[in-house]
């Protein structure tokens, strides 16, 4: 929630204590080959796009210490620069982290586009906006695109009343679900920054259209009414062990909230939680299915916000800052702490012009949470899935980390019973 109440001095705002926690990370997008503009009408669009308010979030000043946040936006055309595009795409990453410190960064490299921002602005749906008003699919002059994002009133606030106000069984279901599983899976909402000794590293690999629709199509056979992030996530965590890299069975994979919202009530502010599942070692993905979609019927993901929130809070209070569990190298050998993210099918916009079909990549970044953690970031292009890897690579080999995105889609189809 964005409020300019009585009482604050001008340009400052008050944002949600999980945006302050949020701002110690970062995340980042590649995609291309596609058309994009110049730099100065890149420039230009991200101008207008910051002049609507505070509630398209990207003139916003993030910081870990308070949650009044400066809103200047400045000429946040600056943000933006051209350069040559690197021999692979996936070094653009480097690229635009190497960029003068600020909330937002934009890169044109030609054919291919890449962002990097503070996690505290947004998750995957300023992501979108960003990306769709840059190519020109979203005009910021329209106001009536902001009228949902300007309500008065708190959407966590909104989502916890329609979630069990409307419904108050879902808190005795949720009593009961946290009285009878062990503590050590309880949820546990992410602190600190991630400070290695260099940047985290980066893999990626594509699972081609052929091999995702032979898999979704056994999925049909084998396991009807499974997702495949269900499949793709146990399969990840069996081919990071395959690939000699122990993993924690309790695997996080963020769940977004907007959909306890109603219509007429949207935010471009992070609004996902972190939820731990048990993915262990004889966890299918029918029973991994099942644990997230009783999750989301119970409302866990709204209550996980709700106590995360009031952590945070009282954590303000005290003046203390939340500390990072995982802030020194760990001896090793260490189990990766996994967590597991789709942003979908990104950028969605019909206005993006894509180029050599058979080489178009989507590229999501986020950091890990912590020396220990392997954050992979799925997403979809037409058909295919793109999954990046970022961790420390003074803590997990790198090479391994490699081959264990590449043997994902062998471990899925055995999951689904192939050979």
């Amino acid at each position: 929630m964005l409020t300019n109440s009585a009482g604050q001095r001008p340009g400052q705002v008050r944002v949600a204590a999980l945006d302050l926690q949020h701002s110690r990370r970062r995340s980042a997008l590649v995609v291309g080959p596609a058309e994009f503009p110049s730099r100065d009408v890149a420039a230009a669009r991200l101008r207008a796009l910051a002049a609507v308010g505070s509630e398209t979030r990207i003139g916003l000043e993030p910081s870990s210490e308070t949650t009044r946040w400066r809103f200047c936006a400045g000429d946040i055309g600056d943000a933006v620069v051209e350069v040559p595009m690197p021999a692979d795409p996936i070094n653009l990453f480097d690229v635009v982290r190497s960029m003068p410190d600020r909330q937002l960064r934009v890169v044109l490299a030609g054919d291919h586009l890449a962002i990097d921002f503070s996690h505290g602005l947004g998750d995957v749906s300023l992501l979108q906006t960003i990306v769709d008003v840059i190519v020109g699919g979203i005009d910021p002059a329209d106001d009536e695109l902001w009228r949902r994002y300007r309500g008065r009133r708190s959407p966590l606030g909104i989502a916890a009343l329609r979630t069990f106000g409307s419904d108050p069984r879902r808190l005795a279901t949720l009593l009961r679900f946290h009285r009878h599983r062990p503590e050590w899976t309880s949820d546990r909402p992410a602190t600190g920054a991630f400070t290695p000794q260099r940047p985290a590293r980066v893999r990626a690999t594509k699972i081609p259209g052929t091999v995702a629709g032979s898999l979704r199509a056994a999925r049909d056979r084998t396991a009807p009414g499974v997702g495949m992030f269900a499949v793709y996530t146990c399969a990840l965590r069996r081919s990071l062990v395959t690939a000699g890299i122990p993993v924690n069975p309790m695997v996080t994979l963020p769940v977004d909230v907007r959909t306890y919202l109603p219509d007429d009530v949207a935010t471009l502010a992070s609004f996902s939680a972190g939820l731990a599942f048990d993915v262990g070692d004889d966890v299918s993905p029918a029973e991994l299915q099942r644990s997230l979609t009783e999750s989301i019927r119970m409302g866990r993901p709204v209550a996980n916000l709700l106590v995360g929130t009031a952590k945070l809070r009282m954590a303000t209070k005290k003046r203390r800052a939340t500390v990072d569990h995982d802030a020194r190298l760990p001896d090793h050998p260490v189990r990766a702490n996994l967590l597991h993210s789709s942003v979908g099918r990104t950028p969605r916009t019909d206005h993006l012009r894509w180029l050599s079909p058979d080489h178009r990549l989507v590229l999501g970044l986020a950091d890990p949470v912590g020396h220990t953690g392997i954050t992979v970031t799925s997403a979809m292009v037409d058909t295919s899935i793109w999954m990046t890897a970022t961790f420390d690579d003074s803590v997990f080999d790198a090479d391994r980390v490699a081959c264990a995105l590449e043997g994902v889609a062998a471990a899925a189809r055995q999951l689904l019973g192939g050979p």
